[in-house]
């Protein structure tokens, strides 16, 4: 993909962050056979760069991912986790991957149609022609996995329409607080 169109994709993804539009999802998965006591230790996930899996050079940013990064933070703590910098002293770790999928469509537009009739409105003639859509749709998606199994204890996912302007931070924290709000708390 050249740099031009990776440039145009990582602001579509950085725009389907923006949560001010009603075009977002959020959803939750909690194993609640895995405990979380009060005080958990907490770390991103060994062999990702600050709890980033597999990017995608289309959504490689960094000034964003360190805003994720913080507001994962922030949410951590707010639910009673401490950070800690060792995954391997951690209770559980988390990482996060953000993606970016597109899909085309068929769409049918018809044009031309007479109201005149003897049938009635639009039952005249007309041309009907069929078009490919690419449609792009974001998501992120957070996982907090218990470090002595490798079970996922926690997953929060929001999906997206893109937007059309990169997110500032309050607009990421406020989608972590709404991923978050069913993430078991460590306190």
């Amino acid at each position: 993909m050249p740099v031009i169109r990776l440039s145009a994709c990582l602001l579509i993804l950085i725009a389907a962050m923006n949560l001010s539009g009603c075009s977002s999802n959020i959803s939750h998965d909690r194993d609640e056979t895995i405990s979380v006591r009060a005080g958990a230790t907490v770390a991103f996930a060994p062999g990702v760069y600050e709890g980033r899996a597999n990017l995608d050079p289309a959504v490689a940013n960094d000034i964003v991912h360190r805003r994720i990064d913080g507001a994962i933070i922030n949410e951590l703590q707010a639910k009673g986790f401490k950070l800690v910098d060792d995954p391997e002293t951690a209770d559980f770790v988390v990482s996060y991957i953000v993606r970016l999928r597109q899909s085309t469509r068929q769409v049918a537009t018809t044009s031309g149609m007479s109201s005149g009739s003897p049938w009635g409105p639009g039952w005249g003639t007309g041309v009907t022609t069929v078009q490919p859509v690419t449609m792009t749709n974001a998501s992120i998606v957070v996982d907090m996995i218990e470090r002595s199994t490798g079970h996922t204890a926690w997953r929060g996912v929001w999906q997206g329409i893109p937007g059309n302007r990169a997110p500032t931070q309050q607009e990421i924290d406020n989608m972590m607080r709404r991923i978050f709000r069913s993430a078991p708390a460590a306190a």
